[in-house]
């Protein structure tokens, strides 16, 4: 067998073992390998923070430790159109919800590694879905990362807290007497059935009396988006109550506005209709109240 062939399969056996380790809610060996290295040259770090920044964390105390990263990519599940009543798309919104929580465990898996208290200035970034696609049957990747820090002369806990607050808005946040306990988000995708007036604006001005010559509120499109983003915001209230959080800071909310236009019958005749799907995200930070310098709280990750 040739150099070649060895080193092929050597690297196949790496990728399986990899994938084994993905499975079992591990990380891969890449990176178990870039966080060993990391630990064992203590003087030295990455991070995300600024000059002004890293002067103010080492003056109160705080080290940087290193960047660290998660990655997850999922393919998203099929639901069919509903026929005529809106809902929510609930495979879709759990899968949105599971490829971010999987990034995240990951990220915390290599801040726990490292001995971190917690994780600053994340940064999410979700890809791979068509800008004008339809969500369904789609995959779609999640990537997060951010700055692992630790007290100086503080336990190393085993439950590091994700934000995504800047260092020095960190600062600021401890001197508030608060902390960051967690990182919330929710996905809702919200399926518009049209009603019979989003048919009529849609109608072609060629056929007389048509809407489409007046401006008009699309009021189901409308209380799409009431929809998605209420559900979205009651999953995130809830992960927040499940930490015990005083409030949440930061929230940030992203959506998108989906056309999706399918063929009925209609006594005989086929029409287009002019549904919509709203894919609503919100994600925010968990904190709760710290008394004096007590930084060695019971932190937690809700994913």
């Amino acid at each position: 067998m040739s150099i070649f062939n060895r080193a092929g399969w050597a690297e196949e056996g790496r990728r399986q073992q990899s994938q084994e380790r993905l499975e079992n809610g591990e990380l891969p060996l890449e990176a178990e390998g870039r966080l060993y290295h990391l630990k064992q040259s203590k003087r030295f770090f990455s991070s995300g923070v600024t000059p002004a920044e890293l002067w103010t964390l080492v003056d109160r105390g705080i080290r940087p430790i290193a960047q660290v990263t998660g990655s997850a990519v999922y393919r998203l599940g099929w639901t069919p159109d509903p026929l005529a009543v809106s809902a929510e798309m609930l495979v879709t919104s759990h899968g949105c919800d599971e490829v971010r929580a999987k990034a995240l465990e990951r990220l915390t898996q290599e801040a726990r590694k490292l001995g971190a208290h917690g994780v600053v200035d994340i940064e999410l970034v979700t890809s791979g879905r068509e800008s004008a696609g339809d969500l369904r049957d789609d995959v779609v990747e999640v990537s997060a990362q951010g700055t692992a820090i630790g007290w100086d002369e503080v336990k190393a806990t085993d439950r590091p807290f994700l934000t995504t607050v800047s260092a020095i808005d960190l600062i600021k946040l401890i001197d508030a007497g608060a902390l960051p306990v967690g990182l919330v988000a929710a996905t809702s995708v919200w399926y518009q059935v049209a009603g019979f007036d989003t048919r009529w604006a849609f109608q072609p001005p060629s056929l007389g009396r048509s809407a489409a010559a007046y401006n008009s509120e699309l009021k189901d499109y409308s209380e799409a988006l009431y929809s998605a983003r209420n559900l979205a915001m009651q999953r995130l209230e809830r992960q927040a109550a499940m930490l015990e959080a005083g409030g949440v800071i930061g929230v940030k909310a992203d959506y998108r506005l989906i056309p999706h236009e399918i063929e009925i019958d209609n006594q005989g005749a086929k029409q287009r209709r002019h549904d919509l799907i709203v894919e609503f995200t919100v994600i925010g930070n968990a904190i709760r109240e710290i008394h004096g310098k007590d930084i060695d709280i019971d932190y937690a990750v809700v994913l």
